[in-house]
């Protein structure tokens, strides 16, 4: 029998977690959640994996686990049965999980030379990632656990909580959704530019609009950098290194 790796096993949950997230619920500590069940199976040079127990009557924000698992170089389908259900599966490539930070039990996942530079000088950072939505905060969760697990993530779903975070937290950065609920990120961003104590703590935009004019009018209006969506793992781990090394420095 072929043993899964455990990177695998994670990235299935972060998708689980995603899928569950957006029916309502989830436990990233969990592949079932919500009466939901992932199961695994060998299939050619990856593995397929099935979610089950879904309420599609509440929605499950399909586009946004399809990005998901094409960030982890992957294919999601669904086959149904009328009056039974559908049955959604995901194949995850063996090739590309051994290329990832493998953490066995016991161990801590394999640094790369950035991740060891960015530990060496940031152990104990704090982020704060404003985002309303579930997968995406899977997403950077994943990454950041696997990537650099010596920085502390804390989150808030809307800018007001995002804003009190701030205030009690003092964090060392700033991620920021624009499509937040009632108060946006840039009204969010005006704030915390207004507030002596976090006016230097380095923000920058993560977000789904796109367009070359989007990013022109975050940079202009104060972000320190502007990431789009589906986030590029890469430049997200980057970005974040530098400007956590650029605060430290300041």
């Amino acid at each position: 029998m072929m043993r899964t790796p455990r990177v695998l096993l994670q990235a299935t949950v972060a998708v689980a977690t995603a899928l569950a997230a957006a029916c309502g619920g989830g436990n990233d500590d969990k592949p079932a959640v919500n009466g939901m069940a992932a199961t695994g199976a060998a299939y050619g040079s990856g593995t397929v994996w099935t979610v089950s127990g879904l309420n599609l009557d509440r929605g499950i924000g399909l586009t946004i686990t399809r990005k998901l698992v094409a960030l982890m170089g992957g294919e999601i389908g669904v086959s149904s049965t009328p009056d039974e259900g559908s049955r959604f599966w995901v194949k995850l490539p063996l090739s590309k999980a051994e290329s990832l930070p493998i953490a066995m039990p016991g161990t801590a996942p394999a640094a790369s030379e950035p991740a060891v530079k960015a530990r060496a000088r940031g152990a104990g950072q704090t982020v704060l990632y404003v985002e309303d939505n579930p997968a995406n905060l899977a997403l950077v969760e994943y990454v950041l656990r696997q990537r650099r697990p010596h920085l502390r993530l804390v989150s808030a779903h809307t800018g007001e909580l995002g804003l009190s975070i701030a205030e009690a937290e003092r964090p060392d950065l700033i991620i920021l959704d624009i499509s937040l609920p009632n108060m946006d990120g840039y009204e969010v961003l005006s704030i915390l530019r207004s507030r002596p104590e976090i006016r230097g703590t380095p923000i920058f935009a993560l977000s789904a609009n796109a367009m070359q004019s989007d990013v022109n009018r975050g940079l202009a209006a104060g972000f320190d950098d502007y990431l789009t969506k589906p986030i590029d793992v890469t430049r997200l781990l980057r970005t974040i290194d530098d400007l956590l090394e650029r605060k430290a420095a300041a």
